[in-house]
């Protein structure tokens, strides 16, 4: 199969591409960086350049789907936050695997994972919700970090040393701010089937059967209706009450460097 994967930034995409692409498949990837994480993977064919996401995501979807559909791409594949506006109004031009809207709505976005998370008790840092110039003028805890709504592999995330580093920042979409919570990394990703979450082998196991020592793992159980992390201070967002085990992420890239093609289309 051709498969072109939404995003190329992130080492979820880095990661399914090695899958997809030792399985047999044509990897190929959009984004609006030439020096993201898939432009440095043999499991990557080609790279598609289209505007950054965060920006104006239907611009976004349209310079996607004008690459799916002239590229003969047998799935277009969400790897990223991008999944929001293709269950939104990608209206059946492409051949993907999406959630429904009003679920993604729940976590796809810091304000609204923050939210999902309180309600579902999970602990999170000490932060703040700013919705005006005043909020976040009053903040006054550092070193903390900002977060937009919306960011994919630390876009959108500032460190705050003082409070010469609140200025001149817009607010309008709202702001996630939280204190530094020192740690070692600890990445949680989970496969949903169904409502269900699968059981699966964490990363800690498999290094370990491989005779190597994880750079971070989280053998955390998943919560039940949602699955996110955090790690603007390199913190796992907190322990979750479903007792099966999420699906682990792999300690970290194994990439080999090699020449990519680069499409402007």
């Amino acid at each position: 199969m051709r498969i072109l994967m939404t995003d190329g930034s992130g080492l979820t995409s880095r990661q399914c591409a090695t899958v997809l692409s030792r399985a047999g498949h044509v990897v190929e990837a959009l984004t609006s960086d030439p020096l993201c994480v898939c432009a440095f993977t043999r499991h990557v064919r080609r790279l598609h350049r289209v505007p950054p996401y965060g920006d104006d995501p239907f611009a976004w979807l349209e310079a996607a789907l004008t690459v799916y559909e002239a590229g003969g791409f047998d799935v277009l594949l969400p790897t990223q936050e991008q999944v929001a506006v293709l269950s939104r109004a990608a209206d059946g031009r492409a051949a993907t695997v999406v959630p429904p809207f009003a679920a993604l709505a729940r976590v796809q976005d810091k304000l609204s994972a923050a939210a999902t998370l309180a309600e579902l008790g999970l602990p999170q840092p000490p932060q703040a919700i700013i919705t005006s110039a005043r909020d976040l003028a009053e903040w006054d805890v550092f070193p903390a970090y900002l977060k937009q709504p919306i960011g994919t592999a630390t876009s959108g995330v500032m460190k705050l040393t003082g409070p010469e580093d609140l200025k001149d920042r817009p607010v309008e979409d709202g702001l996630v701010v939280q204190h530094e919570v020192p740690g070692p990394l600890a990445m949680i990703q989970t496969v949903f089937r169904g409502g269900s979450c699968l059981p699966s082998t964490p990363a800690a196991e498999r290094a370990k059967a491989r005779g190597a020592e994880p750079v971070a793992s989280a053998a955390s159980p998943c919560p039940r209706s949602a699955t996110t992390w955090s790690s603007s201070a390199g913190r796992c967002a907190g322990t979750a009450r479903c007792r099966r085990t999420p699906s682990s992420a792999p300690t970290g890239p194994s990439s080999s460097t090699s020449t990519r093609a680069w499409s402007s289309r």
